[in-house]
Order: structure tokens, then sequence, then C-alpha cells
């Protein structure tokens, strides 16, 4: 076998890595004077959109109400969607869902504190879940410490970050909005857009009511709005009863198996009683005989 012409230090690509490492930090340079200013702007919008939707449920259908510094009416629906709260602009005429804005302004304000209290990659928080919040109790005072585990991604490492004040408050938040009544996390289908796989049930902390069906949140936004497949249904439980068109498995017992009708050749000749052929013909009437002395 003939050697390989390209000598060993003509293949480290350790130049292209470390230009790719610069562009990198000076994108990260250029844009974190502006994260304090995007903060507070999420901020902000998610309060007005809680605000906004609060005053138009307290007002009647076609009343007009200020909240947030903005003055909208009430929609009248004739045939509404249950959940949903319309509003209108009396000057514009333009119709809009409350409902939709504050829940939008909500995870993108979650969104963005989650990154920016982390430092995480953005595939990272949409694959965090109840299970991922963990406490280490110290040793020596006995203090439990809050931690969030980052499952592997790009660098293949387990990661336990400390969760800071802040990032407590906004994980119980949506802790709070993913919730069912009876207290706990729906378990959602996450969808792997790199192995084209649906991965599964868990209880994740990103995910949204959509149409009554709950789903796990995606980079292009709503599940199911970009053309993904849908996920595999869930299997019915198998009963005890062996069925012969399965592999692996004898045939249906005797006692188990459906009624059959038999053969006309193995019935048996009774005929109804009300047939023609059944009624047999009267005897003559016997004559009595005399006995014998």
């Amino acid at each position: 076998m003939a050697p390989s012409p390209a000598r060993a230090d003509e293949l480290e690509n350790r130049k292209v890595q470390r230009r790719r490492k610069a562009r990198m930090d000076a994108r990260t340079r250029e844009r974190l004077p502006v994260l304090p200013m995007r903060v507070r702007t999420v901020g902000q919008r998610r309060k007005d959109a809680a605000a906004l939707l609060e005053a138009a449920r307290h007002a009647a259908p076609g009343e007009v109400f200020t909240a947030a510094g903005q003055q909208l009416e009430r929609a009248v629906v004739p045939h509404g969607t249950a959940g949903r709260v319309w509003a209108e602009n009396p000057s514009t005429g333009k119709r809009r869902d409350l409902g939709l804005e504050e829940e939008r302004a909500f995870w993108t304000r979650a969104v963005v504190e989650v990154l920016r209290a982390t430092g995480i990659r953005i595939e990272e928080p949409l694959a965090l879940s109840h299970h991922s919040l963990v406490q280490y109790r110290l040793p020596t005072t006995g203090e439990l410490v809050p931690l969030l585990q980052i499952v592997p991604s790009k660098t293949d490492t387990e990661r336990l970050l400390l969760v800071s004040p802040e990032l407590a408050d906004v994980l119980s938040a949506i802790i709070c909005r993913a919730r069912e009544a009876t207290g706990a996390v729906p378990l959602v289908r996450s969808y792997d857009r790199r192995e084209c796989a649906w991965q599964e049930l868990a209880p994740l902390l990103f995910q949204r009511r959509i149409r009554g069906e709950d789903c796990a949140l995606s980079r292009r936004g709503n599940p199911g709005a970009h053309g993904l497949p849908r996920p595999p249904p869930v299997p019915p439980p198998e009963r005890g009863i062996p069925r012969s068109h399965r592999r692996g498995m004898a045939r249906v017992p005797r006692p188990l198996r459906a009624a059959q009708s038999l053969h006309r050749s193995m019935r048996p000749r009774v005929r109804h009683p009300l047939h023609s052929r059944t009624c047999l013909r009267p005897l003559p009437d016997a004559v009595a005989r005399p006995r014998p002395a």
C-alpha cells in the first residue's frame, strides 16, 4: 500500500478552527452591548401583552378598554374559539389575538432570559425537562443548592450549572405555565431535525398547547407549522390472547376461537315443528283385539 502524499502537518485544520472561533467571538463582542436593551424590550413587551389580555378579559364584547397605553375594543365574535380573546383597533379596524400575543411574548422572554443566564446553545434549552432541575446538599452546611443539568449536545459532555435567583424566577414561571390542572408537566415528543427522528416522551419545559394538543417548541417556531412529520402513534396495549397473524405466535387455542358454523352435512336433521313435512299423518283407529282367555 502506497503512503499518502499529504503530510501530517498539511492535514491539520487548526488555522481554520482559530479563524472560525475568532469570527464567533467578534459577533459576540458586537452584540453584547445590545443585550441589556433587548432584555428590557422583551420584558416590557411581556408586561404590556399581559396587561392587554387581562383588561380584555374583563371587558364586555363591543366595549372599549385602555391598557399599556393602547386603546382597543373587545371584538364581537359570534362563533369564537374557546380560549381566544380578540380585540380591534378602533382607528384602523385591525383585529388582534391578544392571547396569542401574550403567549409569544412570554416564551420570547423565557428563551432570552434562559440563554442570557446560562450561556448555553440554542438547541440545549429546548431539551430541558422537569428532570433537569436537581438539588445538591452541601456536606459542610447542609444547604440545598439548585442545579440545572444540561444534556450532552455539541461538546458531548454533561454539565451542571448553578441556578441564580433570576434564572430560578424564570424557570418557576415556565413550570407554572406548562403544568396541567393535576400539577404535572405533560409528556411531549420533540423532533430532532438532524437525526430526522422523534424523541421519547419527556416532560419538556418549553412546550405550548396548540389546537388542544401539547407540543414542544422548535427552533423554527411552532411544531407542525413547517411540514414536520406526525409523531408515531402510541400502540394500544396488547392483550394476553395470542394471535395467529403475529410472527412467533402459535395458533389460537380452540376454546378462545370464535364460534364457527358447521357444514350442512354435519348439521343435525331436526326440522321446525311447524314445517309441513314435520306434521305426521294421523294413524287409523286401532281395533280392540280380544284378549286370549
